[in-house]
């Protein structure tokens, strides 16, 4: 719920802003998502989507995402993914 109520305000800003601009033109967007579901069950294809758009509705630049399911091992132990979100932030 708090996340839908983040992107709802986020879509109502074009609208608010003066001369057509927000204060999110040009800000980078990535999305980092652990889940405990298998990566073909997690839901990230929508929600990657919804928030590509979102960039491109606000002006915003998508820079991509890393995500992961649990599965059987924890995220702490996913060394690959650690290093590579670790990487994409520091790439900000």
């Amino acid at each position: 719920a708090p996340l839908k109520v983040a992107i709802d305000r986020l879509f109502a800003l074009p609208f608010n802003a003066t001369q057509g601009q927000t204060g999110l033109l040009g800000k980078k967007m990535l999305l980092v998502m652990t889940t405990g579901q298998p990566k073909d069950r997690d839901g990230r294809e929508g929600l990657e989507l919804l928030l590509q758009r979102m960039c491109a509705f606000t002006g915003m630049t998508w820079l991509g995402s890393i995500t992961t399911g649990t599965n059987d091992q924890p995220v702490a132990a996913q060394e690959t993914f650690l290093q590579s979100a670790y990487a994409l932030g520091a790439s900000l």
